[in-house]
């Protein structure tokens, strides 16, 4: 009997409404454990090269973690993965609330979508029942409205993930949302289940998990609970969530201002216009806290607020990502102007970091005079001005008028659209705006936005998060100079190639067992997690064996965007001005250039890749067990 998983994967066909079902042998599931890992071989198989991400071709998954479903702690993400229509490559984004259980309850290890619907449509999964229900009546309907009207059509045993408007009208930087506001953002994965027609799919059913050793792993649960408890008493993020982080890590300049392009000052974004959008001013509007799914950290919150026309509305408390792309970055302290950005991202479904940087650079090209009084249509896009989000982010969800068509998509489809010299302004990387986590302050993400396969997010990033100070004992005690980090990290004559290589590896494994990281690196540092796993499925697993399988994941997406035609060093290059070129004058980073050239020399030396094709080598390849799979499928591609 298989344990942590099923054994089963649902393929759907949209355009013939039909279905099958799968079952992989055990090893694809010990190879890859889980979440994107685990369809990031079917993928790469039988997805043909150059397909278009908005065609019938691209395959849109919906993959819990392997952790999903049991009582380990801090486990309960699924991911959606597709060929991004941001980057033209690999995608996978990550998201927490309640969807993940009821997603693994179907008793499937991933659901997998292709083809185009004629007509607009949901699909329900519950157990072996699949259903296709039309969705024209939800057409148009932003994502918390409809998500309300599927649960009392299909009942209370379900859970759903949907897209507003913006996924509807296939924007590259839609995201895929649960519970009112829980976000799978990154990489326009949204807009590529818009253009499937789909608008949302429904999960439950009654299947449980089997555990190899309910035991071990009630006592593993035990022992973490206590340790949590432990740091609750010490953590303020259980009643601030994010928000806590706001002004501290602007006082660090590790928060984006002026679409990065200054440091936090009393000149241009002061640390007390920061104390106006953290912390303890969301307690006033605070209904609730609540956690996501196998956590205890509730680290969000509902708050009852009102908008600026007086207006009162329910919202989830914004992410110290959403404040600081629409605050900071924008030199918007305006508290309510942050909370009507926050809901209608929430409503329309965009990606709340992508959409607040592409207005950043938006407002950058009005100051340089990039657009003519016609194209703004009266909007008003100076620095500072919050009061625009809502009525400018309707239009982009519905591609209204020349800005609202513009931005739709984000940057990097804005700026090579404008022209004008506007790419000077970008802040992307291969497409991707850059989360509110600087490379001038923590190289480590800098690495990582600009090497992994899905560029520009902090949360698949490795180095990036040890030197910000987080802990894995697991980690630390395979390799204890990486306690080090935080230590070393302007230390640019360091190999960080290795330290890059491993801790890339270490997260992707978690992100594969559906590990929230903020709570698994923040509130378990002593989590035990191979020994979680065989509780769980049995496996007997080494830290080596472990970090084997998250350089498979690592590489076999890589090779994903080889194939697409798409190389790292070329493609997903950070702009000049995100690594101190030229560097800030003022502020704790002044000075700071992060030499890229070098991180990209010491990482390609480490994993050993081609620096000029971006390509490992076949022994290498071999070792990870993946060469007969890329060379089967490979498309040739002349180096550059």
């Amino acid at each position: 009997m298989a344990c942590g998983y099923f054994g089963k994967l649902l393929f759907i066909d949209l355009k013939t409404k039909t279905w099958k079902i799968e079952e992989p042998d055990e090893q694809l599931y010990r190879d890859y454990l889980g979440g994107y890992a685990l369809v990031s071989p079917i993928m790469y198989e039988r997805m043909k090269p150059g397909a278009d991400p908005f065609g019938p071709e691209n395959i849109l998954s919906f993959v819990p973690g392997l952790f999903t479903g049991t009582r380990a702690h801090a486990a309960g993400r699924f991911m959606v993965v597709a060929k991004s229509p941001a980057t033209g490559g690999w995608g996978d984004s990550n998201c927490g609330g309640k969807f993940a259980p009821y997603l693994k309850a179907t008793g499937f290890d991933a659901i997998l979508i292709e083809g185009i619907s004629p007509e607009p449509v949901y699909v329900s999964v519950y157990n072996d029942e699949i259903k296709f229900h039309d969705a024209r009546h939800l057409w148009g309907m932003d994502a918390c409205e409809a998500e309300l009207r599927i649960r009392e059509e299909v009942g209370k045993e379900f859970q759903v993930a949907l897209i507003g408007q913006a996924g509807e009208n296939k924007s590259c930087i839609a995201g895929v949302f649960n519970d009112q506001g829980r976000a799978a953002g990154r990489m326009g994965l949204g807009g590529v289940m818009g253009s499937k027609n789909l608008k949302a799919i429904a999960c439950g059913g009654t299947f449980i998990t089997h555990i190899a050793d309910a035991d071990l792993l009630a006592d593993r649960c035990k022992i973490m609970s206590e340790e949590a408890k432990e740091y609750f008493k010490k953590s303020p993020l259980a009643n601030y969530g994010t928000t806590v982080v706001y002004a501290y890590f602007m006082g660090m300049n590790d928060t984006a201002v002026k679409n990065w392009k200054e440091a936090a000052s009393d000149g241009f974004y002061s640390m007390e216009q920061a104390m106006g959008l953290s912390a303890d001013v969301y307690i006033p509007f605070r209904k609730k806290r609540y956690a996501c799914s196998q956590c205890s950290t509730s680290c969000g919150a509902v708050l009852d607020v009102k908008d600026s026309e007086g207006n009162e509305f329910e919202s989830h408390r914004p992410e110290y990502e959403t404040i600081g792309s629409f605050g900071s970055n924008c030199l918007v302290d305006d508290l309510t102007s942050i909370l009507e950005a926050n809901e209608a991202c929430n409503r329309y479904g965009f990606d709340s970091i992508s959409a607040g940087c592409t207005i950043a650079w938006a407002m950058e090209c009005n100051e340089h005079g990039l657009f003519t009084e016609e194209e703004l249509d009266g909007f008003d896009l100076s620095w500072g001005n919050g009061k625009i989000f809502k009525e400018l982010l309707r239009r982009m969800a519905y591609r209204e008028g020349f800005l609202g068509s513009l931005l739709a998509d984000g940057m990097k489809v804005a700026y090579t659209r404008l022209g004008r010299g506007s790419e000077a302004f970008r802040t992307d990387a291969g497409g991707i705006e850059l989360p509110m986590h600087d490379p001038r302050c923590w190289p480590g993400f800098g690495l990582s936005y600009s090497t992994d396969a899905g560029p520009g997010r902090h949360t698949i990033a490795g180095l990036g998060f040890f030197e910000h100070a987080f802990i894995d004992h697991d980690l630390f005690e395979a390799f204890p100079e990486f306690s080090k980090l935080q230590e070393k990290r302007f230390d640019y004559d360091e190999d960080k190639g290795p330290a890059q290589r491993y801790t890339s590896a270490w997260i992707h494994v978690l992100n594969a067992m559906g590990f929230c990281s903020l709570s698994k690196l923040g509130n378990y540092p002593n989590y035990k997690t191979l020994l979680v796993l065989k509780a769980i499925t049995g496996w007997e697993m080494t830290m080596d064996e472990a970090l084997v399988i998250g350089e498979r994941i690592q590489t076999i997406r890589h090779m994903f965007n080889l194939r697409e035609g798409l190389r790292p060093h070329i493609e997903f290059r950070l702009p000049p001005r995100t690594i101190g070129d030229p560097p800030l004058t003022t502020g704790p980073t002044a000075g700071v250039t992060s030499p890229v050239d070098k991180y990209f020399d010491d990482y390609y030396r480490a994993m050993d890749i081609d620096p000029i094709t971006a390509r490992p080598s076949d022994a290498r390849l071999d070792e990870l067990g993946i060469k007969d799979l890329i060379n089967k499928y490979w498309a040739t591609i002349a180096p550059q």
